[in-house]
């Protein structure tokens, strides 16, 4: 299947990388931002109209790949580039792009009963590459030097790397609990209503990643957060909070 857009996007990055974007071709380059969403959103849209389920399935797998491949080639560009501020209002355009996109691909796996993170999971993609917050943090820094950030390992199930570490000072505890349903269902509520785990990663999406990440397998639906919560699980949350978040 031939993505016309997406082309377009990774031609753009060709320009990046043979060091042909200069003024004179960014005006013209960044102008056609304006319309590429809206050009993306209706061809991805066509692409899913009428199809039957496996064939909606592939067109999300391609779709998912193809902006995976060009996010990487971008932030490998840009991980080796300087601080030319060219450079970086460039960067920052694309960044908001690919955030828009990714809500458009997750819209559509959601509106056809496909799990976003279970597919980029089964394609082997490495989640990282999909932290655009970190793409956009580094930019701030790029002009002063380079500096190694830490990056969100999950950033399709956590907002930050900050709230995975909270998520992380629970694993031994999660394992090891006698009533592990109660436990996990208590943390994710807990994480959720914070939004330290983001919007997309439901309860059912949460379950697949603990029993992919953790070996953590529960065998029944999350219990409501009035059903799992103590005392001494609210002190215990609000305290570790506070070594992360003000």
């Amino acid at each position: 299947m031939e993505t016309i857009h997406l082309k377009k996007i990774t031609d753009f990055y060709f320009l990046l990388e043979q060091e042909e974007f200069g003024k004179s071709n960014r005006n013209s380059s960044l102008a056609f931002f304006s319309v590429y969403l809206e050009d993306f959103k209706n061809e991805f849209d066509n692409n899913l109209f009428g199809k039957d389920e496996n064939v909606k399935r592939d067109v999300l797998r391609h779709y998912i790949f193809e902006l995976y491949t060009v996010i990487l080639k971008i932030k490998n560009f840009f991980d080796n580039s300087g601080s030319d501020d060219i450079y970086l209002q460039s960067f920052k355009n694309l960044n908001e792009i690919f955030a828009e996109m990714l809500n458009v691909l997750n819209l559509g796996c959601v509106k056809n009963g496909f799990d976003f993170l279970d597919i980029v999971t089964k394609l082997k993609l490495d989640q990282e590459v999909f932290d655009l917050e970190y793409y956009d943090e580094i930019t701030k820094f790029l002009q002063i030097k380079k500096v190694k950030i830490q990056r969100n390992p999950y950033p399709l199930v956590f907002k930050d790397y900050n709230s995975f570490q909270l998520f992380k000072r629970y694993e031994e505890r999660l394992k090891k609990s006698k009533t592990p349903l109660a436990y996990c269902s208590f943390l994710y509520w807990s994480m959720s209503n914070d939004g330290f785990i983001i919007d997309i990663c439901k309860p059912e999406i949460f379950k697949k990643w603990l029993k992919t990440n953790l070996e953590i397998d529960l065998n029944h639906s999350l219990k409501t957060l009035d059903r799992c919560k103590t005392e001494s699980k609210l002190a215990f949350y609000a305290s570790e909070k506070k070594l992360f978040f003000d």
